[in-house]
């Protein structure tokens, strides 16, 4: 992962060095160099002479006020707030609602905002922008944040599908596991690479699909899993779909890095059974959803240019088991230097140095989901995001009974 900020003699990784961590890659003791190739940090040169990929950073929440958010379980009105004469108010219900589970008066606009599919609401949203009726309907049955909410969801999905809908066989660098159940592909560019990784984990029910689930949707469960993370800390209150994250890291060559991530997740209606988006972005912000964003510890670069996108579907498998399918891209940028011997390098160099981590991460992910299973089902069942992962699976099960 590329690192902002200029860093001391003994902490810069040594010409040629490098590696890429993608929430699932391994490091060796004793690595080939050319496994190498992707660590360390950006110099702060890089970032003056190659185009900046900042500007296409997705859209992040501007305000503090999205507060209470429709009767999500997660969150509880405040004793002595007052609603605008345009706000309604809403009554915390126990369980996330549903599709088919909508009382008799509840819109569509306000079943889809709860139930977490976002795409949906924004559907409906643009459905009652015809008419000046319908805008003000809008407005009674949801805050001003969170349509906003909904429409910055839209935008980033829109943005996404450039790299989430990438093969990985469309790539020039790309392998076909099928005793991991894995495709990655690779693609160089002027900064770095686009890397594409699909992969199936199977699993036994629900529950353990779920836990694979929070690998990619809950930050603080990397740790122990992605071999860099030293550890994560949550910056703000907690959201149901939205996360600021301050990860403490090392990577391959020891550079330090304390980046701060946005993270964004929603409901996708896809088929068979329903499936989810998740997207990961550097956080360039000062201040943010009325969180001031910390300088990075001393000694430690922070990175400017993380971006992912991962989309997680669930499958029937055999045996009334089930398969959690995970679609991830990223953009890796490791810095001039590194990028230029990448260049040099033949294709089976390259599929070497980036199908070794990449592989290795996978093969070695359903042992730390056993080993961490009781802290990843209280994730799931108790963290920030627990009723996101209650509608994630109610919806999988209505599906199952259709």
């Amino acid at each position: 992962r590329s690192c902002s900020r200029a860093l001391s003699a003994d902490q810069r990784p040594k010409p040629g060095h490098s590696m890429v961590s993608c929430n699932c890659f391994g490091i060796s003791e004793n690595p080939d160099p050319e496994e190498l190739l992707f660590a360390g940090g950006r110099r702060e040169s890089d970032r003056e002479n190659a185009p900046s990929l900042t500007a296409a950073l997705p859209v992040h929440s501007n305000g503090a006020d999205n507060a209470v958010l429709l009767g999500r379980p997660d969150f509880r009105p405040q004793e002595n707030e007052v609603k605008g004469p345009d706000e309604p108010r809403w009554t915390v219900q126990d369980e996330p609602a549903g599709l088919g589970t909508a009382v008799a008066e509840e819109h569509q606009l306000v079943q889809k905002f709860r139930s977490y599919q976002l795409l949906e609401a924004a559907k409906e949203l643009k459905d009652m922008k015809g008419s000046k009726e319908g805008e003000e309907e809008a407005r009674r049955l949801l805050g001003r944040a969170e349509i906003e909410e909904i429409r910055r969801a839209e935008s980033n999905y829109e943005a996404s599908l450039t790299m989430i809908d990438r093969k990985p066989s469309d790539l020039k660098v790309h392998h076909h596991d099928n005793s991991l159940h894995l495709q990655w592909g690779a693609q160089l560019h002027d900064t770095g690479f686009l890397l594409v990784m699909h992969v199936d984990w199977p699993c036994d029910s629900l529950e353990m699909l779920l836990q694979y689930a929070a690998l990619y949707v809950s930050k603080d469960t990397t740790v122990g899993w992605d071999p860099e993370v030293v550890d994560v800390e949550a910056l703000g209150d907690p959201h149901p779909t939205e996360a600021v994250w301050r990860t403490r890291k090392v990577d391959g060559m020891g550079v330090k890095l304390d980046d701060v991530t946005n993270m964004q997740w929603m409901l996708l209606d896809s088929e068979p059974m329903g499936g989810a988006w998740v997207m990961e972005s550097s956080l360039t912000e000062s201040c943010m959803k009325g969180i001031t964003i910390p300088p990075p510890d001393a000694g430690h670069g922070r990175s400017t240019d993380i971006l992912k996108y991962t989309t997680l579907q669930i499958l029937q498998g055999d045996n009334s088991a089930f398969v959690l399918r995970v679609k991830l891209a990223m953009n890796v940028n490791p810095g001039s230097v590194s990028t230029r011997l990448m260049q040099l390098l033949p294709s089976w160099g390259l599929r070497r140095a980036i199908g070794s981590q990449v592989e290795g991460g996978v093969r070695n992910t359903p042992s730390h989901v056993a080993k961490k299973k009781a802290a990843l089902e209280k994730s799931v069942k108790h963290g920030p995001a627990a009723s996101f992962y209650k509608s994630f699976e109610l919806y999988a099960r209505q599906k199952l009974r259709q």
